[in-house]
């Protein structure tokens, strides 16, 4: 029985995260008819912490229209950015710096990066989502405008972005991560950071 599960459903790493829309984008649990919980000490101490009743429901359930979602819970994929997972820059490496290219979600073959040219051959590349995104004092979360970060104060406007994400040292510490355009490789200065 578990080698048949292990078929159907091999372990694949995922390809993508997604951040959960909060409960009030669930929908209306009344309105909606949603399933009641039945968990009356959860209920119970939830009514004393609130001072107030408490109703407990299962998530929305899926339903569509035969072509759109109408109703369950709401995910985006986030973050929006990757770096693949093993490609890297061949310039670099023999200075011992971690070179691998930052790509946005929407330049990705089924879910992996497809480099320009690769030495390697035309593989496409495994990718992971990048572990920076930024946060507003309100507590608001989205990805970094890379693009825009890495050119600001650039003289140059650059037409075709080729982000790099550059890693020195071992510990992954801020200061030895640079984001870099390739594209503009001859005014290197002014876009890295």
């Amino acid at each position: 029985m578990r080698e048949a599960l292990r078929e159907e459903a091999p372990e694949q790493p995922p390809h993508h995260g997604v951040l959960v829309a909060g409960l009030e984008l669930w929908g209306d649990p009344v309105a909606q008819d949603f399933r009641r919980v039945a968990e009356p000490r959860l209920a119970r101490r939830l009514a004393e912490m609130f001072n107030r009743p408490i109703d407990l429901y299962t998530p929305p359930e899926v339903v569509t229209d035969g072509k759109n979602q109408t109703r369950g819970v709401r995910v985006w994929k986030f973050p929006e950015w990757f770096v693949t997972t093993r490609w890297e820059d061949p310039d670099l490496a023999e200075r011992k710096v971690r070179s691998r290219p930052l790509v946005h979600w929407r330049t990705l073959q089924r879910g992996r990066y497809q480099p320009e040219r690769d030495e390697r051959g035309a593989k496409l590349q495994e990718v992971t989502p990048v572990r920076f995104v930024q946060a507003c004092p309100a507590g608001h979360i989205s990805d970094i405008q890379w693009v825009r970060f890495v050119h600001v104060g650039s003289p140059a406007k650059c037409t075709d972005p080729r982000l790099w994400l550059d890693e020195e040292g071992t510990v992954g510490d801020l200061s030895d991560i640079t984001v870099r355009c390739a594209a503009v490789e001859e005014q290197w200065d002014s876009c890295r950071w």
